[in-house]
């Protein structure tokens, strides 16, 4: 039902008199496809994608078979024979999934609905098993400067009314530099990579 509610509010109602937002196409697929592999098919991890998925892609690219097999190290990896090495693949319990965005289509857009719809899934649905807390990592101090217009004060969630009526999105920006404690849920920290190796290069194990 939250997912019914909130692409009813993205996709279908009128806005009038609102910011006028309309996501791209390529936005509206994207959190189309992270929600129908998160809450549809119940995270699978990589073997189980390519299980159900590899026989369509294989329609339109090249008839293959595939076969799965454990490397000298223990490590599963998928083989196309004939086809070169094998391709590692995650660890059975990882989920971790990608969305094509090409520069300028709105990948900013594409993180705000999915913490839109992830931090009402948890809070709303009993039994969820999706984030209530999130991190932004972003590639360079460009891109975080960026980020941090749009996300500070929740400023990107706010202008563009991405909470249906009546309800109350109440997140916690945390930024790069920021002396802010966390919260128990509702956490959106936003940095840039180089932060995490500076901390790491700081840290000494004990």
């Amino acid at each position: 039902e939250t997912t019914k509610r909130l692409f009813r509010w993205w996709f279908l109602e009128a806005r009038s008199g609102d910011s006028g937002f309309k996501p791209y196409f390529a936005q509206r697929e994207a959190i189309e496809t992270i929600v129908y592999l998160l809450e549809i098919c119940d995270a699978p991890n990589v073997r189980q994608l390519i299980e159900q998925f590899h026989e369509i892609q294989a329609k339109n690219l090249v008839d293959t078979s595939l076969e799965f097999e454990h490397n000298k190290d223990g490590e599963l990896q998928v083989q196309i024979p004939g086809h070169g090495a094998g391709i590692p693949l995650e660890p059975a319990n990882a989920a971790r999934y990608g969305v094509k965005a090409a520069t300028g289509s709105g990948k900013t857009m594409i993180m705000a609905l999915y913490v839109t719809w992830s931090y009402f899934h948890s809070t709303r649905e009993a039994g969820s098993t999706q984030a209530s807390n999130f991190l932004i990592v972003d590639p360079n101090v460009i891109v975080f400067e960026r980020l941090k217009v749009d996300f500070a004060n929740s400023k990107l969630f706010r202008d563009l009314q991405l909470a249906p009526p009546g309800w109350s999105l109440d997140l916690h920006v945390i930024l790069r530099g920021d002396a802010i404690e966390p919260v128990a849920r509702g956490n959106l920290v936003v940095t840039n990579v180089q932060q995490l190796y500076e901390t790491r290069e700081k840290w000494t194990p004990k």
